[in-house]
């Protein structure tokens, strides 16, 4: 049965060539313009790219009109996690998973689509970038004029843009600007609750890593896909002359396999760490969602490997600031194990002010959130635990610790579940760290006995502080 790939580096299926180019040798083709759209950037004149300069090329099985799922992260050390599984139902090359990515890509960004209906529509707005003008050709088609008078609707007659002229869509001090000023005429047109996830995260980066989201570096370091596709199931219906199993799989059985992608998801992730917004509450309770998820196509708890695989390689990014290298590979061990218990809780990352690990319940409850944390310091791991001083202190000397941790102290101001605190010196025998994670949630689970009737939609532990710094 197939089940998703391996995660993939950005750079196995796509070069980022930016927004536009300023290269005039990038602006014809066959005596042509290859893109009739421009902007003007800091008074240098330039060329849409193509796919708004996400180039994909084949590789690991993946074509232009492969059809199926796809598992998008982007990850960096100053804004956490996102993740979003999506689909392709269409086997064409302008709507398969590429594509899609293409899409998705861009809407990160929100920078205006390759799309003249939308571009002609913009540069008649003096809101986008002061007002539209045109880029005429010389006779010979070698060298280009400006003209800045008003446009008309002969400029903007689609059968001649192209042909003989192109369109400045407006001037602008960066990429940053042209991002500002589309968000702002696409919140007065939109209240798609879809959209706005993409919007919240696109600001959230813009203020951390400013122009840096407009290069290639940032796409490569923190941009990694995985990918489910039907490829060959499709090419064996097409085969046989089954069309009626070909549309089955086209138009219901990719369908309901997204469907069951985004429940493994809210089993691993946090609310706010998806970007998905359709099909979040369906089934409204996680617990009430299948811990094996059968498909007659694909494996869908494929969905569960690469998240603890997504997870782990986050945490290894947090754990560079550990300069120890064999408390750190130990730690990683115990992060492993965490990954594949049997136990109903997971791993959550944070990031904000010093990032910490947390350990919190996959069955989760209004009253509580993490019962454990972890924070990377330069020579030792920091740990708050749900445990009294009293029962911590226990633990460690019926397991003869003592060269292994330091500093246990009582905490008092974490919130009601948080009480004591330590600091891991040593790890070589790990195994020890496992069984205080499980003793810790056994503790959880008699403090907070579950209530089905208090389990919200999704986890969403971010919202309050408990055991840490609030997550950003």
């Amino acid at each position: 049965m197939k089940e998703f790939s391996n995660w993939h580096e950005f750079n196995d299926f796509f070069e980022y060539k930016g927004l536009t180019s300023a290269n005039k040798k990038d602006w014809v083709r066959k005596s042509a313009l290859s893109s009739a759209y421009f902007l003007e950037i800091n008074g240098v004149l330039s060329a849409f790219n193509e796919h708004n300069g996400f180039i994909f090329k084949e590789n690991f099985g993946l074509k232009k009109n492969s059809v199926g799922l796809y598992f998008l992260k982007i990850f960096t050390k100053k804004t956490g996690t996102k993740v979003y599984i999506g689909k392709s139902e269409s086997p064409t090359n302008d709507h398969g998973i590429p594509y899609r990515l293409q899409d998705h890509f861009r809407k990160i960004q929100v920078l205006p689509a390759r799309d003249r209906n939308q571009f002609l529509e913009l540069a008649k707005d003096p809101r986008f970038g002061g007002k539209g003008y045109k880029l005429a050709w010389d006779r010979q088609k070698k060298e280009f004029s400006r003209y800045d008078e008003e446009l008309t609707d002969k400029d903007t007659d689609i059968r001649k843009i192209k042909q003989t002229h192109g369109i400045i869509l407006g001037k602008f001090k960066s990429y940053i600007e042209v991002s500002d000023k589309f968000t702002q005429l696409k919140l007065k047109k939109s209240n798609d609750n879809q959209e706005k996830k993409w919007r919240a995260f696109n600001k959230k980066l813009k203020d951390t890593y400013k122009a840096d989201i407009y290069e290639p570096s940032f796409w490569n370091k923190n941009c990694q896909i995985a990918f489910l596709h039907a490829d060959d199931i499709l090419e064996g219906f097409r085969d046989m002359e089954d069309s009626e199993s070909e549309n089955r799989l086209l138009n219901e059985d990719i369908d309901k396999a997204e469907k069951m992608a985004i429940m493994a998801l809210r089993k691993n992730f946090d609310y706010d760490d998806i970007l998905n917004q359709a099909d979040m509450s369906n089934p409204k309770l996680i617990c009430d969602i299948s811990k094996n998820l059968a498909h007659k196509n694909f494996d869908l708890n494929s969905v569960h490997k690469r998240s603890h695989e997504l997870i782990l390689n986050n945490a290894k990014i947090i754990l560079e600031k550990l300069n120890h290298e064999g408390l750190n590979n130990w730690f990683i061990s115990v992060l492993e194990k965490i990954s594949k218990s049997s136990k109903d809780y997971y791993l959550k990352l944070s990031l904000a002010s010093d990032s910490d690990f947390r350990i919190a319940s996959i069955i989760q409850r209004k009253t509580s959130n993490n019962f454990m944390v972890f924070e990377p310091k330069i020579d030792h791991i920091y740990c708050k635990c749900i445990l009294s001083h009293d029962d911590l202190n226990n633990f460690f000397e019926k397991n003869n610790l003592d060269t292994y941790v330091s500093t246990v102290k009582k905490v008092s101001n974490e919130g009601k579940n948080i009480k004591s605190s330590f600091k891991i010196i040593k790890l070589k025998k790990n195994n020890w760290l496992n069984q205080l994670i499980n003793d810790c949630y056994d503790r959880f689970n008699k403090k907070y006995p579950y209530k089905k009737r208090e389990e919200i939609n999704t986890p969403n532990y971010g919202k309050k502080s408990n055991g840490g710094t609030p997550v950003s």
